[in-house]
């Protein structure tokens, strides 16, 4: 996740207007993080970020952020830049298996 572009979801994550606490990148890992788990809702994902280490480590000392904050990241931002993340996740895990086979 350290090496993927991020360029597209700064460009979708404006930051007009109030500023967010969480960066957008800890936002996606928070996202991507808690679908592995099966975790979807907001404010279970919100919750894990304040009680589990796992989360918070995603964080990197960025605070916590709140249900709706991930909820409005998740419809409005994340949308214009998911393909090309997750096609760059998936091209990285491809090439991490031909190193260790």
């Amino acid at each position: 996740m350290e090496d993927l572009g991020y360029t597209k979801l700064y460009r979708a994550y404006s930051q007009i207007g109030r500023k967010s606490k969480t960066s957008p990148v800890a936002m996606f890992k928070i996202l991507v993080y808690g679908s592995m788990e099966g975790r979807h809702s907001g404010r279970e994902l919100a919750r894990m970020c304040r009680r589990d280490v796992n989360y918070m480590w995603m964080l990197g000392g960025e605070p916590a952020p709140y249900y709706d904050a991930l909820n409005r990241f998740r419809s409005k931002h994340l949308s214009e830049a998911i393909e090309e993340l997750f096609y760059q996740f998936r091209t990285g895990l491809q090439l991490f298996e031909k190193m260790t086979a």
